[in-house]
């Protein structure tokens, strides 16, 4: 959400930059503040915003049905012997015969990183409960501090500029500002839950220069401004002190120019941004002591030249991308030699071509220094090669934003985004051996729409299969939202930390238009869990042949489903031999435990 005040609901979180919009087509979709500014003459309180779309989930059905209560995983049936083999959520259609499922723990072995459980929440005193407790209950491994407004964050007057994404207002309105305290109030709220910390640090030429409520394109002078994607051409909540109104910074030929961007932000330095590291440092130690373990490079440099046209009315070429990322970098790093690095936090397509080239779907000048300009290599893997000449050590992850959203086809599928995560791999083993995989801003659908858990739960479980080494899920304001559950379901399916496996195996589906099917080994118990997701509105009963793993014990297994939304349900036992046979309802989450010997049913994540 965004808000004009710092301290509330994200330090002018971003919204998330149309992936398939190109360079130059317009930024995120403004939505209402949540809570009032103490500016002067600020109108009464606004209504609640909510975030711009994002890449919409590629789930074959969807419901607009929204669970009224907090997620929990609620046990509703206690597991019987002998009950039947088939587990249902809810009495639903005569089930049809599914494709075969195929799980072979000896093959495919690969550690499932815990950190792409990540979850973007921006703590502060208005965080609702219900947040606060779904994070503990998944035991939440990173959260990325990041978004549009964190592009000009100013950790001195602890106030950024939220660029298109809100009328490019910046300051947060406080008379007496405490340096960086809104961010600090984000790293405690991850500290209490052991979670890593990830944070924006910006590279863009110009950031905030005051607390004092400020805009890009007040008017007077800058007249007959327009609005866009719906929203009124002004602010229609805050004035600024001497009365003018704060516009969209567009008019009906395009975009504005700033011709004197000081007026609102001052310069930005390695100097002033190698001092925020030191801050943390002093504060909470270094990185390798507990402290803030990871810096982002940015967010999203090639949605500048929309979001901050005010202040970046250009793309970002090749080279100016790299010579901004490396000076950030080292300076991240002589503040904290510990700290990992991560970037270029880039939009889908940037990594392709600066926003432009084949085999993207959008079109931009890369300010003529893009691929065609670089022996025609792709700007991901020609940034992993230039950092790779760098010694020691700078970048520590690659990180792309929505892997596949639209470079690989329109709306961008789940097979999409198994070839970005393969391609970005690939690039890594052959550029920069030993760099991490990262997607810190992601998800495949946000609200109320049942399909959003669907999306969701197919993301998490091919993030796990593929070997990513860490995401953090965009728009999860609302703990009751469908896709709260996909998450809990790997992290908490029985409400008491049962969670799915560690160890990725081959797991495999005849048809995965009909079901998708992710497996893995607990290395606590050596059980094996198996999630199928069925995105169709049909019920599947489909044959699961077990190899590797031998066992008589029945199966637990739980459910989500958009029969009931509001709770994962502790189904009936399965008896397990060499296979199992088991029906998946229509628009369902199944997570299936297979005991191994006489271990008990479930090990614990600790909480």
């Amino acid at each position: 959400m965004i808000s004009r005040q710092l301290a509330i609901a994200g330090v002018l979180a971003s919204l998330a930059f149309p992936a398939c919009s190109g360079a130059g087509g317009g930024g995120a979709t403004p939505s209402a503040p949540v809570a009032t500014p103490s500016a002067p003459n600020a109108t009464p309180v606004p209504p609640t915003g909510t975030p711009s779309t994002s890449p919409t989930a590629t789930a074959t059905a969807s419901s607009s049905a929204k669970p009224t209560s907090a997620p929990t995983a609620v046990p509703s049936a206690t597991a019987t012997p002998g009950a039947s083999s088939t587990p249902t959520v809810e009495p639903s259609p005569a089930a049809t015969n599914g494709p075969a499922l195929t799980i072979s723990v000896g093959s495919g072995r690969k550690a499932i990183s815990p950190d792409i459980y990540g979850v973007t929440i921006f703590w502060n005193s208005s965080t609702p409960s219900d947040l606060v407790t779904f994070a503990k209950n998944i035991g939440l491994p990173a959260n990325r501090y990041g978004g549009d407004g964190t592009t000009r964050y100013n950790w001195n007057v602890d106030s950024s500029n939220a660029g298109s994404d809100w009328y490019f207002i910046g300051g947060n309105g406080q008379s007496s500002v405490t340096p960086g305290a809104s961010v600090d109030t984000i790293v405690d709220g991850n500290r209490v839950n052991g979670t890593k910390s990830i944070v924006t640090v910006p590279i863009i030429d110009y950031i905030n220069a005051s607390a004092t409520y400020n805009c890009s394109y007040p008017d007077p002078p800058v007249t007959n401004q327009v609005g866009i994607n719906g929203n009124p051409a002004y602010d229609p909540y805050v004035h600024l002190a001497n009365g003018d109104a704060c516009g969209s910074g567009s008019n009906a030929s395009g975009y504005i120019s700033d011709s004197s961007p000081t007026a609102t932000d001052i310069a930005n330095t390695t100097s002033i941004q190698k001092s925020w590291v030191s801050h943390f440092v002093s504060k909470y130690g270094a990185a390798s002591s507990g402290g803030v373990p990871i810096y982002e490079l940015d967010n999203e440099p090639n949605g500048w030249i929309a979001v901050h046209h005010d202040v970046r009315p250009q793309n970002i070429g090749y080279h100016e991308l790299l010579s901004k990322s490396i000076a950030m970098a080292k300076a991240i790093k002589a503040a904290d030699p510990s700290a990992l690095v991560l970037g270029p936090g880039d939009i889908s397509p940037a990594d392709e071509n600066c926003n432009s080239g084949s085999p993207s779907v959008v079109t931009g000048t890369c300010n003529n220094d893009g691929a065609a300009q670089n022996s025609n290599t792709p700007l991901g893997l020609w940034y992993l090669q230039q950092f790779a000449a760098q010694s020691p050590r700078l970048l520590d992850y690659y990180s792309m934003h929505y892997p596949g959203s639209c470079c690989f086809s329109t709306n961008g599928t789940l097979a999409d985004m198994v070839t970005a995560i393969q391609r970005h791999l690939g690039w890594i083993a052959r550029a920069y051996p030993g760099t991490k995989l990262a997607y810190d801003e992601w998800n495949r659908g946000i609200g109320n729409g049942f399909a959003n858990a669907l999306a969701t739960a197919d993301g998490l479980g091919v993030m796990g299969q593929q070997g990513v080494s860490l995401a953090s899920f965009w728009g999860l304001s609302d703990a009751t939202y469908p896709s709260a559950y996909a998450f809990l379901m790997m992290r908490d399916y029985d409400g008491n930390g049962g969670a799915f496996g560690d160890t990725s195996v081959s797991a495999a589906s005849a048809d995965t238009t009909k079901l998708t099917v992710y497996a893995a080994q607990r290395a606590a118990d050596s059980a094996l869990t198996i999630m199928v997701v069925n995105s169709t509105t049909t019920a599947y009963t489909s044959a699961i042949a077990l190899s590797g793993i031998t066992d008589t014990q029945p199966v637990s297994s739980y459910g989500y489903s958009a029969a009931n939304a509001a709770a994962i349900v502790h189904e009936s036992n399965v008896t397990a031999g060499s296979d199992l046979t088991a029906t998946f309802p229509g628009q369902s989450i199944t997570m299936l435990v297979v005991p191994s010997g006489s271990t008990p049913l479930a090990a614990k994540r600790k909480k």
